[in-house]
């Protein structure tokens, strides 16, 4: 027989295949986007796509510039490191062993506070980029409009399926605490069931998260589509490459969590085995790496371009 967790790891990732099987690449929120009947642009006549007056330019820069930096709040959320971690730095600087000791018990807490609150106001500052995507739509044509309004519809999605993922996910955590550890008898510890509910509210919560990675990626879809759209490769190049950073957001999320439930089904797995153990841990370990850090830089270099784009936008002239 399997052991708990491997099967608790393979549920979850057939819920989240599932989920993402279930969500369209470019989800439309209930609403029929009808295609256009004329044919894609080429390089040769795109210039005709979109013709904006100086003053349109201007009020969609304005937008790119706003979601930009919304964009870098996300970011800056999603990176913020625990305030204990750089007091245990400043401490060891000092040479006050003590303290930093002291540090290391209360470090694991301070971890997972910032977690949350990096989680909820990430997904909020993501949702508000969207806000600004759908105020920009209204000034473009309406065959362009329905991309970039859907772009923004995504993000506003991914808010939402982040929003109620991490309180699953953290809200979970704690339940299961609660249950492992509430108790301080011993009998009654010994009698204590497993934390099912909380282990079953975390997976939940991570597919949730998963979904709305997989929003921020259709998102970025439509911005790399839309950028064709542009006169002029000044400004569709920095668009483009928002979209870019979006979809690879995307990737790197999927790759780095496939990553850490292969190495935690491999220490499930590996019982008295040290290197099988160790193994697992590792690849756990690059996961987490790749779908935290390395996937957190991308919406970095996502308010970056979309800032880059938006002061281009407010410069120029047909």
């Amino acid at each position: 027989m399997l052991p708990k967790n491997l099967l608790f790891i393979i549920l979850t990732l057939g819920i989240c295949s599932i989920a993402l099987s279930q969500t369209p690449e470019n989800p439309d929120n209930g609403q029929n986007i009808q295609p256009s009947t004329e044919p894609a642009p080429d390089s040769a006549n795109v210039s005709d796509t979109i013709s904006l007056t100086e003053a349109d330019y201007r009020l969609f820069g304005e937008r790119m510039l706003a979601s930009g930096k919304y964009m870098s709040k996300t970011y800056n959320a999603y990176s913020i490191v625990p305030g204990t971690w750089k007091w245990m730095g400043q401490k060891m600087e000092e040479g006050d062993a003590f303290s930093a000791i002291l540090g290391v018990i209360i470090l694991p807490f301070d971890l997972a506070f910032t977690r949350l609150y990096g989680g909820f106001v990430g997904a909020y500052n993501t949702g508000r980029a969207g806000d600004q995507f759908i105020s920009a739509s209204r000034i473009l044509p309406s065959q362009t409009a329905s991309l970039m309004e859907t772009s923004g519809k995504n993000l506003k999605t991914a808010r939402t399926f982040g929003v109620f993922g991490n309180a699953a996910f953290y809200g979970g955590l704690t339940l299961a605490l609660v249950q492992l550890y509430g108790n301080s008898s011993e009998d009654e510890a010994a009698s204590r069931p497993k934390p099912i509910a909380g282990l079953g509210a975390m997976a939940l919560g991570y597919c949730l998260k998963l979904v709305s990675v997989q929003y921020t990626g259709s998102a970025g879809s439509g911005l790399h589509k839309l950028s064709a759209s542009f006169p002029a490769i000044e400004l569709s190049g920095a668009i483009g490459e928002a979209g870019k950073e979006l979809r690879d957001y995307r990737s790197y999320s999927y790759w780095g969590t496939a990553l850490m439930g292969a190495g935690i089904g491999i220490l499930s797995a590996s019982k008295k085995d040290d290197s099988l153990a160790t193994f697992g841990l590792a690849t756990a370990v690059v996961g987490w790496v790749i779908a935290s850090p390395v996937a957190a830089y991308n919406i970095k270099n996502v308010a970056a371009k979309l800032q880059e784009a938006g002061d281009r936008m407010m410069h120029w002239k047909e």
